[in-house]
């Protein structure tokens, strides 16, 4: 495998890796241009030798085999669970397969974001809808985060900027970090990890 990079994108289905060439049921989809892809199944993944590229959902590149072997079961579980209840709609599955603890705080920021969505009269219902899509994903795209900086600066919430999880892992989300101007970055600086402030030169 000549490398790569897997933001996350999982297939389901019984079809051959295309580095092994074993059936698997989930194969990762590994980006190598713009316009070129592969899929991989776990143990050609875990071959540290083809130096894939994992990000985890906060856009962090993850660099232990033992941090990417859980994102990687962790994706192939959710992946699953949606397959499954896809399939079944009558049955219920129970919650999502849980993350492993990020960095951040998780049950702090959705205690400051719900005072927030309290405290706020002018954006408090599209921070309760930020709050139940960080209930899920666990992280904001720049825009969100930058929008939240703001309202809990406005509203003069105390809070830990580290304990929020900034997504770095789509173009788009990219895209957004690198089209803010300086005193937009100086603003989310202190919500994004250290590798996502080195990545960028923030």
């Amino acid at each position: 495998m000549s490398g790569g990079t897997w933001r996350g994108v999982v297939s389901i289905s019984s079809t051959p890796c295309d580095e092994c060439g074993n059936h698997a049921d989930v194969l990762f989809q590994i980006e190598r241009t713009e316009s070129a892809c592969a899929r991989a199944c776990r143990d050609c993944m875990l071959r540290m030798v083809h130096a894939v590229r994992v990000i985890d959902r906060r856009g962090d590149v993850l660099g232990t085999p033992s941090r990417i072997a859980s994102e990687l079961d962790l994706q192939a579980a959710i992946a699953l669970h949606f397959q499954a209840r896809e399939r079944h709609p009558g049955i219920n599955y129970g919650p999502l397969p849980e993350s492993p603890p990020f960095p951040a705080n998780y049950s702090h920021v959705l205690s400051v974001l719900d005072r927030l969505a309290r405290a706020d009269d002018d954006c408090g219902s599209t921070i309760t809808e930020l709050s139940e899509r960080y209930a899920t994903a666990a992280c904001f795209s720049p825009k969100q985060m930058l929008l939240i900086q703001w309202r809990l600066a406005k509203n003069g919430i105390e809070h830990e900027p580290s304990n929020f999880a900034v997504s770095l892992r789509s173009d788009k989300e990219i895209a957004q970090l690198r089209g803010f101007d300086e005193w937009r970055k100086k603003k989310i600086a202190p919500y994004l990890s250290w590798d996502q402030r080195s990545r960028f030169g923030i």
